[in-house]
């Protein structure tokens, strides 16, 4: 039998042979898939409990009135990497017995059918953790050369390598190539091919589109405790206990990378600088203003981009917050719970409730010391119903004549401090009867308005320049006493932000009698801090480095001056910024 067999075999065509290496690798491919199949029926077995459990009345509805989410939640968090999941997810695992819900770990690393969700869960919820683009990056980078505190003796594929972030942008090396942002956007736009082409706009488009249209939640990795206490209030019947967990436990920053050093200013410029950091930026930035506004407002002013700074600090501004303000993540986030507990007292008071950032605002200023917060907060919205003639519908676009007649202005570059640099020519620039003191006084409060905006400014906070070079005797009957009462008044008592210096320069000596005005209202505090310099510029450079200031200013700063106009372009793109400022404060009696 055996030896026809043979002769058979022998005799075989080549047809023949390809019909049975078909049937080979057909019968393979069969076996293959089925014990696929038994895998995944596994791995899903809690999904396909709960998937029996619905009657076949609500497997044909597609209507959410008739779900129970309380017995059938099933939320997916498909978790991106260095943005905190290690310390959100494992408080997942140490409360999963408590809540009566379970976790289910899902490792997806090939192109295979893991899961039809239509078919298989009835309106799942969505949620995930962002981080911004460049800390990321970074925290990856050398993650990858030093591991962290989580699993400290296992060694990562690229230790022994000590080459910074720095010197790799430098010699441009692969790790630090801006390409290896495009993760965010990606686990956010789907699984498209196109969603993994770096600086893809339809990928960008896409992943807006989900993020707002499907997601239920985006916490951001700075603001873990807020993402948290979101997820408990809303869905208590998994996170219940979060938030306590998250503040009591050891989890709140589970996994740290060992060494890490920040990138400097000269590498921040040159990441920001790129089109993939830009889309990863505009995908996952968080909105630091009040209003609606969707987008950062800029001007493009040739080569030079004209904007409000409301990203991360800098190096320098989170250490001036460190040394300066005793900020730190743990005072930062007791001290905003308890100044949002203390303005719970003011009735009367209308203000962004929940809204930490704005809190932040004030904590800042004041040293993080709630009740000087709560005070400073009491005293900056009760000047501005003292002053509700000034107050009032105050937005850009109902002050143009101040800026064009360009006698207020912003330097584009902050002092050697960090602080924000502001401008007033109040001699022969100023044409008194064309504009008012009033509408300076508005033009500088809708600056420091927007200053405030800045998180890098609420640390360092900013010097005024004034500049009072022709002054003539017309203009000095201008001033008046309760004028000048009111610009104290605001100044050191109810401006929340950080006056560090006001430089008197240019001044005549008929200027004796305008200061001669705001004397007696001075507390020694802003006393010391104006200082008059005249034309010696030397005595203007002991407080302000020459390479901060332009030539008139005996500086060498090459950047070409903004003119207070071109402010106003920028400022005018944050009008419903300034009318959601001014809805909140003091009812009206």
């Amino acid at each position: 039998m055996i030896r026809k067999l043979l002769k058979m075999w022998i005799v075989l065509r080549p047809t023949h042979w390809l019909i049975l290496i078909a049937l080979c690798v057909l019968t393979c491919a069969g076996y293959w898939l089925l014990w696929s199949e038994i895998r995944l029926e596994r791995a899903f077995k809690p999904l396909s409990k709960l998937g029996e459990s619905l009657s076949p009345d609500q497997h044909a509805s597609s209507s959410a009135d008739d779900f129970d989410y309380e017995e059938h939640l099933v939320v997916l968090y498909n978790r991106v990497p260095k943005t905190g999941s290690t310390s959100f997810v494992n408080i997942a695992y140490d409360l999963c017995k408590l809540n009566k819900f379970h976790v289910l770990h899902i490792n997806v690393t090939a192109n295979m059918h893991v899961l039809s969700l239509p078919n298989q869960i009835q309106f799942p919820i969505y949620i995930n953790l962002v981080r911004k683009p460049l800390d990321r990056l970074v925290s990856y980078y050398y993650f990858l050369r030093f591991g962290d505190n989580y699993r400290p003796n296992l060694v990562r594929k690229k230790a022994g390598n000590k080459i910074t972030f720095d010197e790799c942008v430098v010699q441009k090396q692969p790790d630090c190539d801006p390409k290896n942002m495009w993760l965010q956007i990606p686990f956010f736009c789907g699984h498209a091919a196109e969603c993994w082409e770096p600086g893809s706009s339809w990928a960008l488009d896409q992943a807006k589109r989900n993020l707002v249209n499907e997601y239920f939640l985006v916490g951001v990795t700075e603001q873990m405790y807020e993402f948290v206490d979101l997820l408990e209030r809303s869905l208590p019947r998994i996170f219940h206990g979060f938030r306590e967990h998250y503040h009591n436990s050891n989890k709140s920053h589970l996994r740290v990378t060992s060494s890490k050093l920040p990138p400097s200013e000269s590498t921040i410029r040159a990441i920001q600088k790129t089109k993939i950091w830009q889309m990863e930026n505009d995908c996952t930035r968080v909105p630091t203003m009040l209003s609606d506004i969707d987008q950062l407002p800029t001007l493009q002013l040739g080569d030079y981009t004209l904007q409000f700074e409301l990203g991360e600090p800098t190096a320098q501004g989170k250490e001036v917050a460190i040394k300066e303000l005793r900020e730190t993540p743990e005072r930062q986030k007791e001290a905003a719970k308890e100044l949002a507990r203390l303005l719970e007292a003011e009735t009367d008071l209308h203000y962004p409730k929940g809204n930490e950032e704005w809190l932040i605002r004030y904590l800042r200023p004041c040293k993080y010391y709630p009740e000087s917060a709560r005070d400073l907060i009491k005293r900056y919205y009760s000047f501005k119903v003292k002053h509700a003639d000034v107050y009032n519908n105050l937005k850009p676009s109902n002050e143009a004549n101040i800026f064009k007649h360009n006698i207020l202005t912003v330097f584009p570059n902050r002092d050697q401090c960090g602080r924000r640099i502001l401008v007033l020519e109040l001699g022969k620039r100023w044409k008194h009867k064309q504009v008012t003191l009033d509408e300076v006084f508005k033009g500088a409060v809708l600056f420091l308005e927007a200053a405030m905006l800045e998180p890098e400014t609420q640390i360092c906070g900013a010097v005024v320049i004034f500049d009072m070079d022709g002054l003539s005797l017309q203009q000095t009957w201008q001033f008046t006493p309760p004028f000048a009462k009111r610009i104290v008044d605001w100044l050191q008592d109810s401006v929340p932000l950080r006056i560090k210096a006001i430089h008197i320069v240019n001044q005549p000596k008929i200027f004796q009698v305008v200061f001669a005005l705001f004397k007696p209202f001075l507390k020694e505090k802003l006393r010391s801090r104006i200082i008059f310099h005249g034309t010696d510029r030397e005595s203007l450079h002991k407080y302000m480095s020459p390479k901060c200031l332009p030539a008139e200013y005996g500086g060498f700063r090459e950047a070409s001056r903004i003119d207070g106009d071109q402010w106003y372009q920028l400022l005018l793109k944050c009008d419903s910024e300034f009318d959601t400022i001014n809805s909140y404060g003091y009812k009206k009696k």
